[in-house]
């Protein structure tokens, strides 16, 4: 009974890595990973501007 609970688990976790590697094995298929990676650091630079704005002028929010 222990080994089929040991088991079980096992299938769970690699179902749980493959699901979660699967959006990334999708993107890497298409080619995205870069336009993930650029959107992310665009929308990082942008929070990270608006940011420094609202620091110099905090009047305007």
């Amino acid at each position: 009974m222990e080994a089929l609970l040991k088991t079980y688990f096992l299938i769970l976790k690699i179902n749980i890595l493959i699901y979660a590697l699967t959006p990334l094995l999708f993107l890497m298929m298409t080619g995205g990973i870069p336009l993930v990676l650029s959107v992310l650091v665009k929308s990082y630079t942008e929070i990270k501007r608006k940011n420094i704005e609202f620091e110099k002028h905090p009047h305007l929010s």
